[in-house]
Order: structure tokens, then sequence, then C-alpha cells
């Protein structure tokens, strides 16, 4: 079985394709560039002329989710898909203080990615939903 790896364009870091499309990465086709023009970036290198030549909105980082993030926010997709980001309290013993969990309907969650920072979990973020204002805030009990 063979691996495609993808290399940031700006570090050198690698990482296995689909490992790095559900951690964080910007990998897309450049705008009005021929076919297999691509922009690779590690979570650590997206900014927002990377963003601007894959054709996605530049903001990166939105004091809407840093504000919200103790909150709960949440989006459907797929067929009856929810994922919703949380933050881990200062003394959780895994590594990364943010987290993305993916729910099948009302059931509890099947699968749970952490990040560091705050910009490796929005663009995880907008890997699942690319516009940030269709994530909702969980009703307050």
């Amino acid at each position: 079985m063979t691996e495609t790896f993808v290399v940031c364009s700006k570090c050198g870091k690698t990482a296995e394709y689909y490992q790095a499309q559900r951690t964080g990465w910007l990998i897309r086709q450049r705008v009005d560039a021929p076919q297999g023009h691509l922009v690779i970036r590690c979570p650590d290198h997206v900014t927002e002329y990377a963003r601007r030549q894959a054709g996605l909105p530049q903001q990166v980082r939105t004091q809407r989710v840093a504000d919200n993030i103790d909150r709960g926010l949440w989006t459907s997709y797929g067929d009856n898909y929810t994922a919703c980001i949380g933050q881990q309290p200062p003394d959780y013993e895994q590594d990364g203080c943010y987290y993305i969990s993916y729910h099948k309907e009302l059931l509890p969650a099947f699968d749970t990615q952490t990040f560091t920072t705050i910009e490796q979990l929005i663009a995880a973020m907008r890997e699942i939903e690319p516009d940030l204002r269709k994530w909702k805030l969980t009703e307050a009990e």
C-alpha cells in the first residue's frame, strides 16, 4: 500500500495526506492556476495570504471563537452528524487544550481531535464548515 505525504511550503514539515487533512493542514487547489498547483501549509503556517491563494476567506483568527469556546460551539454536517468544540481544563493530562468531538445524532462522540493552538482549531473548524458564522452556540440551560 502506498502512502502520500504533503510538505508545508513554508517550513518543510511533512505529514501523511489523510492525517494532514484531519489535523488542520491547508491543502487546496491554487485559484486561477493549472490543475495540480496546490497551496500546502501546516497548521502553524496557514496565513491570510495562503488562504487568499486558495480562494478561502482570509480571516484565520476570530474573536468570536475565542470568546465563545467555553460556552460550546457546534455545527451540523453530513447526514445527521454534529461537530462540537470545547476547551479542556488546564490540569487535563492529554496534549492539546482545544478539542472537536464528532457525534452521530444524539449518541456519544465517536471521534475526538485535540489541538494545541486556537489557530489549529479554527483551521479544523473551517474544514468542517468554512463559514464560521454557521457555527452555533449551545443553548443555555
